[in-house]
């Protein structure tokens, strides 16, 4: 079986090859992809990440979003607990850049979005390094989002990944901590995982 650390190198090598012209257009096909989709276009409440170095572009999706009035929430990572913490935003000038240059809320504690509170939004549109189609997901290798997700005891909003088909591979190596994703949206299509169930003994 191909380690994970393999398929992040491999998959990244193939992501940053990708030429800014041809990123532009392969980003507006994903973006529109998302605006048009049901669940998104019904949603009040989605989680984003910021975009960065070669990931699918977000930073104008989350305007559109905010223009919309829909109520948006990014990440800010806290290094020293190894966590995800989760703020409301309610324009682009409250990004900063933070964590590897990555934008971050800017904004006071009064505007953070604890675990129960996120458990009950409508979406949340995450990053990635690789996918497969049973919604197998491969990250940067912090678990930051897993752990996350994991807090959630009860339940989490639809999951929705993006990402540029050089991203999907045939196989995502799963353990019991890490978390699928519910869609994925590519610059060709839109992936809905189906998970087959184990067979009874």
């Amino acid at each position: 079986m191909t380690t994970k650390s393999a398929i992040r190198r491999s998959v990244l090598h193939g992501r940053d090859a990708i030429t800014a012209a041809d990123k532009d257009t392969r980003d507006a096909e994903i973006k529109t992809r998302l605006l048009r989709l049901r669940q998104f276009r019904d949603a009040t409440t989605v989680m984003f990440y910021a975009s960065f170095r070669s990931e699918p572009e977000t930073l104008t999706i989350i305007a559109d979003a905010l223009g919309s009035g829909k109520l948006v929430a990014l990440p800010k990572v806290d290094m020293l607990k190894r966590q995800l913490d989760i703020y409301e935003i309610r324009n682009m000038g409250e990004l900063v850049s933070g964590c590897m240059n990555i934008p971050e809320p800017n904004v006071s504690q009064s505007r953070r979005i604890d675990t129960e509170q996120l458990s009950r939004f409508d979406l949340i549109v995450m990053p990635g390094v690789a996918f497969d189609t049973a919604g197998g997901r491969l990250g940067y290798g912090g678990g930051f989002y897993d752990r996350l997700l994991s807090s959630m005891q009860y339940r989490h909003p639809l999951l929705v990944a993006l990402a540029y088909t050089e991203q999907m591979v045939d196989d995502i190596p799963m353990q019991e901590h890490d978390v699928r994703v519910d869609m994925i949206i590519t610059d060709t299509g839109i992936i809905r995982p189906t998970l087959q169930m184990p067979a009874m003994a």
